[in-house]
């Protein structure tokens, strides 16, 4: 059987970093949230408790003019925050971030490269049905080999 899809592989490799928020030894600001593969339903649940969503948002070549042994690309996710207010987004996305960062050498030693943050959107459209969301981009250059694509 061929390995998974990279992108695949990318999204398992951030949901189990995303998975050690609130567990010793580490400390966090958020007890542990839930972590799920996909977007917020709709509609958005009024949360009890913090969760996270992660979704494959792209996959674009970094380099095209490289040749034909060597594809490299760069994957990028969203990591979907949501919880009671928007000040428990930023502590929630604070949490993400100090995930991933605790990840690196896992990162490097399974793509090459360590998951790199991007923009942070607070979403302001669902702040009237009692929910606050913010979109935390993440990414990694991977190189994609012709048996592993």
């Amino acid at each position: 059987m061929p390995a998974a899809a990279t992108e695949n592989r990318v999204i398992d490799a951030v949901i189990t970093r995303l998975q050690t928020i609130g567990t010793p030894p580490s400390s966090w600001n958020v007890a542990t949230p839930e972590v799920a593969e996909g977007v917020p339903p709709d509609p958005v649940p009024v949360p009890n408790k913090a969760r996270l969503y992660v979704e494959h948002s792209r996959t674009d070549p970094t380099n095209p003019d490289a040749g034909t042994a060597s594809h490299y690309h760069r994957v990028s996710l969203v990591v979907w925050c949501v919880a009671k207010t928007p000040r428990d987004v930023a502590t929630l996305k604070s949490d993400v971030l100090r995930a991933l960062f605790a990840g690196e050498g896992t990162f490097t030693a399974s793509f090459g490269q360590p998951m790199w943050p991007g923009e942070f959107v607070q979403r302001r459209d669902l702040s009237d049905a009692g929910v606050a969301v913010g979109q935390q981009v993440v990414f990694v250059d991977v190189e994609l080999t012709h048996s592993a694509p």
